[in-house]
């Protein structure tokens, strides 16, 4: 929706174990693009319902799904929208990043993630329904711009 680096991860990506290879991320993103997803949950739990008797393995109404649908998009009080996606670091899925001048960048440690403006390209890659008490829709990061790093030295000093 922005043609330049509109999201930011304040803690870069992890995963519960050392060496795992699958991530995840979490982006603060800007309220226009909280909105685009918010309008995308919203096909999805129409879909959902549609489905239900396949997916969530009883009948339900889009209310009754939007009950227990998770949103792609968590607001906490005083925080910006947060975004939360997965990514693989290795194999023939794993996610591609770039410079802002076309150059690929190998990513050593995914925490340097942290810091950098970036853009991410992200596609929905599957539903996910925890015995129909909770369900939702995962996203994946494909790519990523990643902006030159805004971090500045907390011990810097002004030279007045």
């Amino acid at each position: 929706l922005s043609p330049g680096p509109t999201l930011f991860s304040p803690f870069g990506a992890s995963a519960w174990e050392d060496g795992q290879t699958r991530l995840s991320i979490i982006f603060h993103i800007p309220e226009e693009l909280a909105q685009w997803f918010d309008a995308v949950d919203a096909h999805f739990i129409t879909q959902l319902a549609g489905k239900s008797e396949e997916l969530l393995k009883k009948k339900m109404s889009v209310e009754e799904v939007r009950a227990i649908y998770k949103p792609t998009v968590s607001r906490k009080e005083s925080f910006p929208p947060a975004l939360k996606c997965k990514f693989n670091t290795t194999g023939s899925k794993a996610v591609r990043c770039w410079t802002q001048e076309g150059a690929a960048v190998e990513l050593e440690d995914p925490k340097d993630i942290r810091d950098h403006p970036c853009t991410a390209l992200v596609k929905p890659t599957g539903f996910w329904s925890l015995g129909g008490k909770e369900c939702g829709v995962s996203f994946d990061v494909v790519s990523m711009l990643l902006a030159p790093t805004r971090a500045l030295c907390p011990f810097a000093m002004s030279e007045d």
